[in-house]
């Protein structure tokens, strides 16, 4: 009876111990890599023009939406095989899927830019670069879920800085030089770089190994439910992501976007400094306790409780201190971006406090539900065309209220789920 208390205690101090590490590695390479580029932005605004923003976050736009196919979401089923060579053999799959759709891309370039002398969506020659910005970013995701499923955590975090300082760097030196979208090229110059990171330690490590179709074809169509069940919600969560812009854009003005996409930048830090981390820690450990048939129960619990107090502090330093913090920090013209964010921590501190557990859905294949919320969500957002709005002040009021209740929701189905497991265990 005593040994079996022993192992418990051992096992709860090294469950510990583990959790604190490759959170606190995660979280500290994350904070460096993303303060790089938050730390240029000032001297980049005052180097690069507007409109050449306008370009970079055009190209970043339609990048964002064709990363969302780059892997047909096989990225997210890394870390569920019990044998790491069921792993390797998704992993080869794909990387096949993911160069079919940068070629597939490439070809639709081709035929818009060359056949019909299409400049498209107003990128110019921009829009060669997209096809292999997009591999290079389902690369990326793959890489990224296979060192999470080796616990490769500093390796991750270093690479993360390695793929900011490259960045920030290029396109600082881009300016001066006779090279044209020196901000495109400076951001896909970080991506080469962290690719190449990334594949030699891979294939540096990895066994030699002759490729079997056969058993690629068989992981492919054992985790089908990834692409079938939650491509398109998560291309219309990507989509979603846009919504406010456009709307904003088409109702108001280019001005009063700027001060949103400055709200949002600085609100959304926290989910990418910390929240993001942590959701790749518990993907690989929902995954290991699932596959064990042990609880989820404890690990959910011993992160949601300093998520959710540093949730209310940043919600009420935010709403009390928001437009006298953005005046500081980004002058006094920016204000307004500090007022609008006032308003919109309360639905940032939610999407924060939920987000991190978010990755059960994909440990517990429970796409569905993830699925059908995403849905959910772009369709109310989508209402936000169809309202007429007095003033920006309404319009980031009812934005803020939509994702308030949009994020509920999802909290309340992320409970559902780990509690649907829990009783299971106990049966």
């Amino acid at each position: 009876m005593e040994d079996s208390t022993e192992n418990k205690i051992s096992k709860r101090l090294k469950l510990k111990t583990f959790l604190k590490g490759d959170a606190s590695v995660l979280i500290l390479g994350t904070l460096i890599s993303q303060m790089i580029p938050f730390a240029l932005q000032p001297i980049l605004r005052r180097i690069y023009s507007p409109e050449e923003f306008g370009n970079f976050a055009l190209f970043f736009s339609i990048y964002s939406i064709g990363a969302v196919l780059s892997t047909l979401n096989y990225h997210s089923a890394i870390t569920l095989p019990k044998e790491d060579k069921k792993a390797k053999d998704l992993m080869n799959g794909i990387f096949f899927i993911c160069t079919s759709m940068s070629l597939f891309m490439l070809l639709i370039v081709f035929v818009m830019k060359v056949i019909f002398a299409h400049d498209l969506l107003g990128l110019g020659q921009l829009v060669w670069l997209l096809p292999f910005s997009i591999f290079l970013n389902g690369c990326h995701l793959t890489f990224i879920n296979w060192f999470v499923r080796e616990k490769k955590f500093s390796f991750l975090s270093f690479n993360k800085i390695y793929r900011r300082v490259a960045e920030g760097t290029s396109q600082i030196s881009l300016k001066y030089s006779s090279v044209n979208f020196g901000l495109v090229l400076g951001s896909i110059i970080g991506d080469l770089v962290n690719f190449l990171f990334y594949a030699s330690k891979f294939f540096k490590n990895k066994e030699k190994s002759v490729l079997n179709f056969q058993e690629i074809k068989k992981v492919l169509v054992r985790y089908k439910n990834m692409p079938f069940q939650a491509l398109i919600p998560n291309l219309l969560n990507t989509l979603a992501a846009y919504i406010p812009v456009f709307a904003i854009t088409a109702f108001f003005s280019k001005e009063i976007t700027g001060y949103f996409d400055l709200s949002r930048m600085v609100l959304a830090m926290p989910l990418a400094l910390i929240s993001t981390s942590i959701s790749s820690v518990l993907l690989q450990r929902y995954s290991q306790l699932k596959n064990n048939n042990l609880s989820l129960m404890k690990v959910t619990l011993r992160y949601f409780k300093p998520l959710f107090f540093m949730s209310v502090i940043g919600l009420l330093i935010v709403f009390n201190f928001g437009s006298e913090v953005f005046s500081f920090v980004f002058g006094e013209k920016n204000e307004i971006a500090g007022k609008f964010a006032s308003v919109m921590i309360f639905s940032y501190a939610i999407t924060f406090l939920s987000s991190p557990f978010s990755t059960v859905f994909i440990a517990l294949e429970k796409l569905k539900i993830n699925s059908l919320w995403q849905i959910g969500r772009f369709l109310s957002l989508t209402t936000l065309f169809f309202i007429k709005f007095n003033s920006i002040e309404d319009f980031i009021f009812a934005l803020t209220i939509l994702e308030s209740i949009n994020y509920l929701i999802y909290f309340f189905l992320i409970y559902f789920v780990i509690k649907k497991h829990e009783k299971r265990l106990a049966n």
